[in-house]
């Protein structure tokens, strides 16, 4: 099953902003770095909900300056690897994947399928709002005759 999210509808509805959400990211465990021991998503979401700032470098600063983070961060961690790739938007470069590589082969399959399934779910989602407000659907294919 692969579920999609909407950023604003999530923003909305966990009431943070962008910048919370990446730090929040960046902090929790991820492919570029792990979470302060003991420190999970939860923990890491109730320190940094309360952080007012528009720059996600700065909640994430803050975050590892509260005191409940301090106690618990023995390894010093800075998240150098998550900021530079979440927030920078810097990652190392490959060198040219050999498209007729298994791997290649392979991502461009799921790529395909992964596409296949939006469309998919994007035409269940019409089909219900119409089952919801056949009126609706129907003077609006009336109109176009």
């Amino acid at each position: 099953m692969i579920l999609v999210y909407f950023i604003l509808d999530l923003l909305l509805a966990l009431g943070i902003t962008r910048a919370q959400l990446t730090a929040l990211a960046v902090v929790s465990r991820n492919d570029y770095s792990k979470n302060i021991w003991s420190l999970g998503p939860a923990t890491n979401f109730s320190i940094i909900r309360p952080i007012n700032s528009l720059d996600p470098k700065e909640v994430v600063h803050s975050y590892l300056a509260d005191t409940r983070v301090i106690s618990k961060n023995k390894d010093e961690k800075v998240f150098e690897g998550s900021i530079r790739v979440s927030i920078d938007r810097r990652q190392t470069k490959l060198d040219r994947v050999d498209s007729t590589s298994d791997t290649q082969i392979l991502y461009e399959q799921l790529r395909l399928h992964f596409k296949e399934l939006c469309t998919r779910h994007n035409e269940l989602q019409r089909l219900r709002m119409q089952e919801l407000h056949p009126r609706q659907f129907i003077d609006n294919s009336q109109s176009l005759f």
